[in-house]
């Protein structure tokens, strides 16, 4: 099969543009956030829903809609987004995942609706900032979504660990049905947030050098004795 590429970039920018700290992704996840397929612990979720939409080219400019979320850790490190994709006009539709880099491409991805079935997909490009998976989806899998509470992504890690990142779907219903955001109302949103995330890490970094200073202290306090 033959990947437009350009369309795959546009698609994974607008997937994960949602803020301007996407480039902020981890290398890689962590093991604490599989247990037990439930939703990781300490992640934050951005927000609800968000549905985007504009005029596709490529599509004979049919107007294309992105039905999205991602989530993070409290640190502000990106885990995971998922969104819904469908085509003015078209039946099927398309569930795109972004993880950061670092998973094992191979074992590919695998959704579910709470404990529900898995759905399987498989990688089609890896960018800097993350890889992007596609699974084609009917509209019965968007019904799970509307009436589910959580969707749980599961990778496998670059040291070959199963991981589970759970969205919550509070919200999906409301989005996947309700009218696009407002393209200046998101970017002031991708403001504030930049804003938000640079602001933990330099209280992180503070933190950091502060218990380093705490640690030499007493390790000086010891020799001395």
């Amino acid at each position: 099969m033959v990947f437009d590429i350009a369309k795959i970039r546009l698609r994974a920018l607008v997937s994960t543009g949602l803020t301007a700290a996407a480039l902020m992704a981890a290398a890689s996840f962590g093991p604490a956030h599989a247990q037990n397929q439930q939703p990781a612990a300490g992640a934050e979720n951005l927000g609800n829903w968000i549905k985007i939409c504009t005029k596709d080219p490529q599509a004979d400019n049919k107007n294309v809609c992105l039905v999205t979320q991602e989530v993070r850790t409290d640190a502000g490190e990106f885990l995971a987004s998922v969104s819904v994709r469908e085509v003015e006009g078209e039946d099927g539709k398309t569930l795109m995942v972004a993880v950061p880099p670092g998973t094992l491409l191979q074992p590919g991805i695998r959704v579910q609706v709470d404990e529900g079935e898995q759905q399987a997909g498989k990688y089609v490009i890896c960018l800097p900032n993350a890889c992007y998976a596609e699974l084609e989806i009917a509209q019965a899998f968007v019904n799970k979504m509307k009436a589910g509470k959580n969707l749980v992504v599961s990778v496998i890690n670059n040291q070959g660990k199963a991981v589970g990142v759970g969205l919550t779907l509070v919200g999906f219903t409301k989005g996947y049905d309700g009218a696009p955001v407002d393209t200046e109302v998101l970017a002031q949103q991708r403001q504030k947030l930049q804003e938000e995330l640079q602001k933990r890490a330099e209280e992180a970094r503070k933190r950091l050098a502060d218990q380093n200073g705490q640690q030499q202290q007493g390790d000086n306090a010891g020799q001395s004795q």
